[in-house]
């Protein structure tokens, strides 16, 4: 209710955060030395942006999180494919390793068979 010998203002501001700052001046009607000026300012909060801004940056924390995530398990696929062919190549060099051993087992045999027949032939003990 506006008493005598004031006025009465609205005023009409937008839903965001910050600070509201009035200023008045008084006595109109005296010299400017004699004028008042008064100032009042308010903090304004809104609950649903804070909330909202919270849950925003939350969301790309959640986002980055992800994006490390997916690149940890393509890094890790790659060092599986990258172990996984090592272990083969080890295998084939084993497999072939195996084999010219077998063979130098059958020429050793194959030359034990010739020393023993050519002692035989000169007359050598075992």
């Amino acid at each position: 209710l506006a008493r005598a010998g004031s006025a009465m203002y609205s005023m009409t501001m937008g839903t965001a955060s910050g600070t509201v700052e009035l200023t008045a001046k008084g006595g109109a009607g005296l010299p400017l030395a004699g004028q008042v000026a008064v100032t009042a300012s308010a903090e304004v909060t809104n609950s649903a942006e804070d909330a909202a801004n919270e849950a925003l940056d939350a969301a790309i924390a959640a986002t980055d999180a992800a994006i490390l995530a997916e690149e940890a398990a393509a890094n890790a696929e790659a060092a599986a494919t990258a172990a996984a062919e090592t272990a083969e190549a080890a295998l084939d060099a084993v497999t072939a390793l195996s084999a010219q051993v077998t063979k130098l087992v059958a020429q050793l045999a194959s030359l034990q068979k010739l020393v023993n027949k050519i002692a035989k032939r000169v007359g050598a003990k075992k």
